[in-house]
């Protein structure tokens, strides 16, 4: 996870559209045309916070406690020609902005803060769903802090999609070692890191809710521990190269996503696979692959009732640093288990998670999930699956979009977590 990740979680998170609006139903028997109004939901970010996790630790992942849509903006509705019949997309420009206290297993309690600005890149155009752009940071009681900035654009009516975001973070966290029985000893060293990074993204519309392109990711990242840990078992499993390093990867990303709308989907699919080499050639010191691939559904249960389910999957390949590889407890994925305890090449998860909006402002939320990590994809075990459960109070902040503080309360096979957040968990 790199500094960018920072970024990434500031693009992670900031919903959008009104969420008691009705989902727009595509015209029968036409079939929108790439470039013709066919404006297919917005795009996911669940994918550069992946790339992001090959640079920096997955504590950083929760630097800004926002949700993957927070740069995505709303999905456009579909129209067959938008010179003659076109849709529009609910709400205007507007500012987000919400100081955001937390308390974490890795970091402790803290205080964090994001701002930022929706907007449209042509005025005019009502159909294409609005950019964003915004800042953030936060600092926490183990003197850990992160600021970074991000961007993401939606130009030519939505043909074309741009991310670029950068982030400086310096964390304290516990290392618990490689693998489940790692994890299960809960035993650590604490380590500092400290990182600094840079992404862009651009992807295009090749066909109707599909998105293809490609990304970059370039990041520094240094960690340090003290005497005791570095002389200890699970400190001395860590190389020299890996206290210090420089990290390039590029990437390609794929989307086939049939939302509703990005911020607070109410039904349709999001399918995202995202692929990243780390090689010597565009100067990382580190060379290795990853690979990542989400699938997300959302149903309608009535007006004011959303069940959203979600699968995910990592592996990685390679020389893969400890920083590099697929934890659980990062971002949605494991809630209520602290980042990185289980790490290992291999994770699999899956959710599901209930949404209901009771009155006025005022939502809650319930979920379930299972995660496992492992070395090898033939070596996953029902024995070390790992559930987490929880619950959750929403508080809807903008008139002009349905972005939600979030609040939620999980917990794990011996472990337990408050998330404060802007947006949902996916």
């Amino acid at each position: 996870m790199t500094a960018a990740i920072l970024l990434a979680l500031l693009a992670l998170r900031c919903p959008a559209k009104a969420a008691q609006e009705p989902p727009a139903q595509e015209p029968k028997g036409q079939e929108p045309k790439a470039g013709e109004g066919a404006q297919p939901p917005a795009v996911d970010s669940s994918a550069l916070q992946r790339a992001l996790d090959s640079v920096l630790d997955p504590e950083l992942l929760e630097l800004f406690h926002l949700t993957e849509p927070m740069l995505t903006g709303a999905a456009a509705p579909q129209s067959p020609d938008l010179a003659t019949a076109p849709e529009t997309v609910a709400g205007g420009n507007d500012f987000i902005g919400a100081p955001i206290p937390f308390r974490n297993p890795s970091l402790g309690a803290g205080l964090g803060g994001v701002f930022g600005y929706v907007f449209r890149t042509d005025p005019s155009d009502t159909v294409t769903q609005p950019s964003f752009a915004g800042v953030g940071g936060f600092y926490s009681e183990n003197e850990s802090w992160a600021a970074g900035a991000a961007v993401k654009l939606y130009l030519d009516q939505d043909r074309y999609r741009a991310l670029g975001a950068f982030a400086y973070g310096d964390v304290n966290y516990d290392f618990f070692g490689i693998g489940n029985n790692a994890g299960d000893m809960n035993r650590s060293v604490p380590i500092n890191q400290v990182v600094s990074g840079v992404v862009g993204e651009l992807l295009t519309r090749v066909a109707p809710h599909t998105y293809l392109g490609g990304r970059g990711l370039f990041g520094n990242t240094r960690v340090s521990l003290d005497a005791a840990g570095a002389s200890g078992p699970i400190g001395q499993g860590l190389s020299q190269q890996e206290l210090d390093a420089m990290l390039a990867a590029l990437g390609a990303r794929f989307q086939r996503d049939t939302r509703d709308e990005a911020f607070y989907p109410r039904q349709g699919t999001l399918l995202d696979f995202q692929g990243d080499v780390y090689d010597e050639l565009w100067g990382s010191d580190f060379e290795y692959q990853t690979a990542a691939a989400a699938y997300n559904r959302y149903l309608t249960l009535s007006e004011r009732q959303v069940l959203a389910l979600r699968g995910y999957g990592r592996v990685t390949f390679g020389d893969v640093p400890f920083f590099g590889l697929s934890m659980l407890g990062v971002g949605s994925d494991g809630r209520g288990y602290t980042a990185g305890r289980y790490r290992d090449r291999m994770l699999l998860s899956a959710q599901a998670e209930y949404r209901l909006e009771v009155a006025g402002r005022f939502g809650a939320v319930a979920f379930g999930g299972l995660g496992e990590v492992a070395p090898e994809l033939d070596e996953f075990d029902v024995e070390h699956i790992l559930p987490s459960v929880g619950f959750g109070l929403r508080f809807r902040l903008s008139s002009e979009h349905h972005i939600n503080f979030r609040l939620d309360f999980a917990y794990g096979e011996d472990s337990d977590a408050i998330y404060f957040g802007i947006g949902e968990a996916f």
